[in-house]
């Protein structure tokens, strides 16, 4: 059963990650967010399954957490594909799979979508960043960006499922790619690769 799969996963997160977030998301020293309660999904390549594990992951963990009633967060930190949507009153750029996951889980009960889905990337965003073009690219205002949205859907949750975007490369020349996103908000990581 793909459910009974992913339970000694998160039996290992409950014991590995167990600390809070501050209200603002800071940084912890040595420039990493303390180990969340969360896990990222990334892939070796891109169409591997991100998306399919991730859901897996928010439904199983719901599964868990229901009995004590606790919540489930979903974070998609950088997207490469939008859709626009409204919130708040004004039009905004989120990810495509942040918005099924953001309504198909209900999330907006609880969780702003600008949050769910932080950082957009699309096509010309990186000629644009590499022209000098897009300040809200550049590493502090990308870093205080995601760290902020993080700390809010973790305030917000007692376990969350992050989801890479694309490969293993996507967000490279900008100097985030998924590892670095891992890192800054101190997730541990399952990697999907294709098999044979």
């Amino acid at each position: 059963c793909f459910s009974n799969f992913f339970f000694p996963v998160f039996l290992f997160i409950n014991v590995r990650a167990g600390s809070t977030v501050d209200g603002a998301g800071a940084l912890a020293s040595g420039g990493r967010m303390p180990a969340r309660r969360a896990i990222m999904v990334l892939a070796t390549k891109q169409h591997t399954g991100k998306t399919s594990v991730s859901l897996a992951l928010i439904q199983t963990a719901r599964k868990l957490l229901a009995p004590s009633g606790g919540t489930v967060g979903y974070m998609k930190p950088v997207g490469q594909q939008w859709v626009t949507v409204e919130e708040g009153g004004e039009q905004i750029r989120v990810d495509k799979d942040a918005a099924v996951a953001h309504h198909y889980f209900k999330l907006q009960e609880r969780l702003r979508l600008s949050d769910v889905s932080p950082i957009v990337i699309g096509r010309g965003h990186t000629k644009a960043f590499l022209d000098g073009e897009m300040p809200s690219l550049a590493a502090e205002a990308f870093e205080a960006r995601l760290t902020s949205a993080f700390g809010a859907i973790s305030a917000a949750s007692d376990f969350v499922v992050v989801e890479g975007t694309g490969h293993s490369g996507v967000g490279a020349v900008l100097g985030w790619n998924n590892a670095r996103v891992a890192a800054a908000l101190g997730v541990e990581v399952v990697l999907v690769a294709n098999g044979g």
